[in-house]
């Protein structure tokens, strides 16, 4: 039966330096400092910076202008007028909200989204913390820890080695529970079950994700929800609500389609 490689020690203290190394940075500005160019640049201070697809969505949301309108507004006159157009709207939510929080990624320097406070974030630091708290509780063990410079998030994937199944009728394979956490300066903390399904007659292994968790902050109210969430999420072995029932549907639904061809 195929293993499911972990990370070492050392390979996990080297993911935390990247970790650490890829904080977003933070700045607080008056939102009439920040100057549309066009989709991807900015102008603050005189400088230029590029932003990303998603702090350009985020930026048109915080404005309240959806990206449909500003795509057709842009159809029917010119990249300029839009841009023009784009920062009359944000100077005229000045008077409602006059400070505005730039979140940049130290690796590639753009703009990866914008937030109406600077709390928003929860730090990787914090985040680590947490995930070798979770580790350890739920004698969990790392599977792969990946950084992803152009959002400034960082992805950690994690297996109960007790938490090996199998569903009824599919004797050949076994599945192994798990959850991917991740932390994102856009979305706060994310937890997901996941399983990993070997495939014993070929050696293959693959992922499949379910419900997620988020969350958004640190407070004491928060953080006993989310304990709550993770000591039901045990007591089911990390396997996601109704994931077997899932697994046998859509066998049989591949079962039928397989005799309906042959009959044809």
């Amino acid at each position: 039966m195929p293993q499911i490689q972990t990370l070492s020690s050392t390979e996990i203290d080297n993911r935390k330096a990247m970790t650490r190394n890829s904080q977003s940075l933070r700045k607080t500005v008056a939102i009439r400092d920040i100057k549309l160019i066009n989709d991807t640049t900015i102008e603050y201070q005189g400088k230029r910076l590029e932003i990303t697809k998603d702090a350009f969505k985020g930026l048109m949301k915080l404005i309240g202008m959806s990206q449909t309108f500003a795509s057709k507004f842009e159809k029917l006159f010119n990249p300029e007028a839009k841009a023009q157009f784009i920062n009359t709207m944000k100077n005229a939510m000045a008077s409602q909200m006059n400070e505005i929080t730039m979140i940049v990624s130290p690796t590639t320097k753009k703009v990866v989204g914008f937030s109406k406070k600077a709390s928003d974030l929860i730090s990787h630091e914090r985040f680590m913390g947490l995930t070798d708290r979770l580790v350890d509780q739920h004698g969990l063990s790392i599977t792969n820890w990946g950084v992803d410079a152009n959002n400034g998030s960082v992805t950690i994937n994690a297996f109960n080695p007790a938490a090996q199944f199998d569903v009824p009728g599919l004797s050949d394979e076994v599945f192994t529970a798990g959850i991917t956490m991740k932390n994102s300066p856009l979305k706060g903390i994310q937890i997901m079950p996941y399983v990993n399904r070997l495939w014993c007659s070929n050696g293959l292994t693959t992922a499949m994700s379910q419900e997620s968790y988020s969350l958004n902050s640190l407070s004491g109210d928060s953080m006993e929800k989310f304990h709550e969430h993770m000591s039901q999420l045990r007591k089911n072995k990390f396997i996601p609500t109704g994931f077997q029932d899932r697994i046998k549907d859509a066998v049989n639904t591949c079962l039928l389609y397989q005799s309906d061809a042959a009959d044809e």
